[in-house]
């Protein structure tokens, strides 16, 4: 087989463009289909466990809200894993809870709305 010839007719290539679109359509609709969010209990370690999968726009924006809230966050203890920590602190408040035992003042629920940059 030859090297790949000059681009093709631009009938040819409008086709080929609308057959990756609709591809593309479809993937999308199946990641929207797909998404889910679990949650198991471990009762010995008294700890919740999540897994999740949210498409690609909407992951995004979770955790960029999870990320620039959690660098807010003053950590009182001392975790194994402190970054990790920070993000399951900014996961809670997120929520409007106030993460248990750490009192914090009420915050407005828009600021887990992420910013649109343009």
């Amino acid at each position: 087989m030859g090297p790949p010839g000059p681009p093709g007719r631009p009938g040819g290539l409008w086709r080929e463009a609308r057959r990756r679109e609709r591809l593309s359509v479809r993937e999308a609709s199946k990641v929207e289909r797909l998404r889910s969010l679990s949650f198991s209990w471990d009762e010995e370690l008294r700890v919740l466990w999540l897994q999740g999968m949210l498409p690609a726009e909407q992951g995004a924006a979770v955790r960029e809200a999870i990320e620039r809230r959690s660098e807010e966050i003053v950590l009182a203890d001392r975790p194994d894993d402190p970054r990790g920590a920070r993000m399951a602190d900014a996961l809670v408040l997120c929520t409007g809870a106030s993460g248990g035992s750490r009192p914090e003042a009420p915050r407005p629920r828009s600021w887990c709305t992420p910013t649109r940059r343009s």
